[in-house]
C-alpha cells in the first residue's frame, strides 16, 4: 500500500494539463487587453482626424477669404466688407462640408493717404448667429494688411494669426 502512494506522488502524469491551462488563460488575457487598447486607440484616432478637419476648414476658409479681398478692390473699406462663406459656389472643397463656415470681415479706419485696407478676419460657424463672429465662437482670428499701391502692387501682410482658445 505505501509503494502506491509513494508511485502517485513521483508520477508527473496531470502536470502538462494545468501548466497548458495557465497558459491559456494568461494568452486570452493578454489578447483582451490588446483588443481593448486597439479600440481606444481607434476611437481617439477617428476623434483626432475630425479636429483636424475641421481646422483645416477653417484654415482654407481664411486663406480663401484673404484671396478674395486681395483681389477685389471693392472690399475691405469701412463700409464695404461682407462675409464669407466655406465652402461656397467658387468650386473649393472642404473637408467636412456638412459644416458651413462663415469669415467675418471687420476693417478698421486707416488715415488718409494710405495706400492699403486694414481688416480684422474672423471664421465660426455659420450657425452663429452674430455677426462679427464673438471671440468665443472664433475658430481662427487674423488682422490682415492689404496693400493696394500700385508701384509695388497688391500684396498682403498677415500681421496676426491665431487660432480657436
Amino acid at each position: 500500500m505505501k509503494l502506491k502512494i509513494k508511485q502517485r506522488a513521483e508520477d508527473e502524469r496531470g502536470t502538462i494539463l494545468v501548466i497548458t491551462l495557465a497558459f491559456l488563460t494568461l494568452a486570452g488575457l493578454t489578447v483582451v487587453g490588446l483588443l481593448n487598447y486597439s479600440t481606444t486607440a481607434l476611437t481617439a484616432t477617428n476623434q483626432l482626424a475630425a479636429q483636424r478637419s475641421k481646422d483645416y476648414d477653417a484654415d482654407g476658409a481664411m486663406d480663401a477669404a484673404i484671396a478674395k479681398l486681395r483681389t477685389s478692390t471693392t472690399q475691405g473699406y469701412v463700409g464695404s466688407c461682407s462675409s464669407y462663406s466655406f465652402p461656397s459656389t467658387d468650386s473649393l472643397t472642404a473637408n467636412n462640408s456638412s459644416v458651413a463656415l462663415r469669415v467675418d470681415c471687420t476693417p478698421t479706419f486707416v488715415p488718409a493717404g494710405q495706400f492699403y485696407r486694414d481688416v480684422l478676419l474672423s471664421v465660426c460657424p455659420a450657425s452663429v448667429t452674430t455677426n462679427p463672429c464673438p471671440d468665443s465662437s472664433s475658430l481662427v482670428r487674423a488682422h490682415v494688411k492689404i496693400y493696394d499701391d500700385q508701384s509695388i502692387g497688391r500684396a498682403v501682410s498677415v500681421d496676426t494669426w491665431s487660432t480657436e482658445p
